[in-house]
């Protein structure tokens, strides 16, 4: 072989190597998006179905009989929002009883998500702003997380309160 065809079968070698490296990236990349969908969706699901069970309950413990005179302040106060003595979960009434709830549920394939989720009051021009007074809107924020996801799921509600 001559240099010049040495220099091309190099090159050629190259080229190829190249392009190789190229495909498996991509492919590795594809892959990685695939099993984060795939792991993600089940998150979302988990986290939609805490909003769901919250939102199935009353807005405050004050108003799960007649409503006291003096809303909003007549709510739950900021400082105390969570479970009540003797209420764990799922066995919750209210909404603000989901605030520091931490669980753990395993998918059908035995992945382990972990949930937690905080409430706070906010007002309804600045629904992402908690504030520290009661208002008639609760904010409900549900996280998922697992170790198959490179970042955790967070989905947001908000609550609004109204009588008759």
């Amino acid at each position: 072989m001559q240099m010049g065809q040495s220099m091309l079968v190099l090159g050629a070698f190259v080229l190829l190597t190249t392009v190789v490296l190229s495909v498996h990236r991509a492919l590795l990349q594809n892959q990685d998006a695939t099993d984060e969908a795939q792991h993600g969706i089940p998150a979302i699901a988990l986290a939609q179905s805490i909003i769901e069970e919250a939102s199935a309950r009353a807005f405050d413990e004050e108003v799960t009989g007649t409503p006291p005179p003096n809303l909003p302040d007549g709510f739950t106060q900021p400082s105390e929002l969570g479970p009540e003595a003797g209420e764990s979960y799922p066995d919750l009434d209210d909404v603000d009883d989901y605030n520091g709830l931490n669980v753990q549920d395993t998918t059908s394939v035995g992945v382990i998500y972990t949930i937690t989720a905080s409430v706070y009051y906010v007002e309804a021009s600045a629904p992402d702003t908690p504030v520290s007074y009661p208002t008639f809107f609760k904010r409900i924020d549900v996280t998922a997380s697992s170790s198959f996801l490179s970042r955790p799921v967070t989905l947001s509600h908000l609550f609004s309160y109204w009588s008759r």
